[in-house]
C-alpha cells in the first residue's frame, strides 16, 4: 500500500480506500489498459499483467542466457509501434526482439537482468511523443533507459549499451537502420577492446 500504482497509472485504473482496520488498493479491470507502467515501478514486486507475465520475461531472458556467449543485442518494443515495424524486416541473427505492451513495462530491473543474462546491448523502441496509447510510457521507458546507463559509469566516448529510440508502425525502414547502427557501435566497440585489450 505504498501507493506508487495509483499515482503512476495514466488510466487511473487504481482506487484506494481507507478503512477503520486497514486501507486497500484496488484495480479497475475495466479502467486498466496492461500497459504495464505500474508493474514496472512497483518497489514491492506484487503487480502483474495477465495478457504479459513476468512469467514471459523469465522464459526470454533464459533465450537470452542461451546465447549468452555470441553477445546478442535485445531489442524490447512497443507492440503497437516497434513490434508493428519490425514485423516488416529481417533482424541479423544476433538481435533478439521482444514485443512489451508499452515501452513504460520495461523496467530498470528488466535492464540490469538482460545485461546479466549476457546481452551485448539493449535498445529500448517506444512510441513518438504525443502518440503513446498509454500518455507516459514512452517518457518512463526513456528514463529507466537513461538511468541505466548513468549507472553503469562508462568512460566517454564508449558507445551506449543500452539505448532508446521512438517509432511508429509504419517506420519500419527507419527502424531498421536504428537497429543497424546501434549493432554496428556495439561491434566496433567489442573490435576495439580486442585489439587494445581495454
Amino acid at each position: 500500500r505504498c501507493l506508487t500504482c495509483t499515482r503512476i497509472c495514466p488510466h487511473a485504473a487504481f482506487a484506494y480506500s481507507t478503512a477503520p482496520a486497514r486501507s486497500a488498493v484496488s484495480a479497475s479491470a475495466a479502467a486498466c489498459r496492461e500497459c504495464g507502467v505500474c508493474v514496472a515501478e512497483c518497489p514491492r514486486l506484487v503487480l502483474d499483467l495477465v495478457s504479459f507475465p513476468d512469467l514471459g520475461m523469465v522464459s526470454f531472458l533464459e533465450e537470452v542466457k542461451k546465447l549468452g556467449p555470441s553477445n546478442p543485442v535485445v531489442v524490447y518494443g512497443c507492440q503497437r509501434s516497434a513490434s508493428r515495424a519490425v514485423g516488416h524486416l529481417t533482424l541479423p541473427n544476433d538481435v533478439l526482439f521482444c514485443s512489451v505492451p508499452c515501452a513504460g513495462r520495461v523496467s530498470e530491473a528488466l535492464l540490469w537482468a538482460t545485461l546479466e543474462a549476457g546481452a551485448a546491448g539493449i535498445l529500448v523502441a517506444g512510441c513518438h511523443p504525443g502518440n503513446c496509447a498509454s500518455s507516459s510510457g514512452t517518457d518512463w521507458a526513456r528514463a529507466r533507459a537513461e538511468s541505466v546507463l548513468e549507472k553503469l559509469g562508462l568512460p566517454s566516448g564508449i558507445p551506449a549499451p543500452i539505448g532508446y529510440v521512438t517509432v511508429a508502425a509504419n517506420e519500419a525502414a527507419r527502424f531498421g537502420r536504428t537497429i543497424a547502427e546501434f549493432c554496428e557501435s556495439l561491434a566496433r566497440e567489442n573490435e576495439r577492446e580486442a585489439l587494445t585489450g581495454k
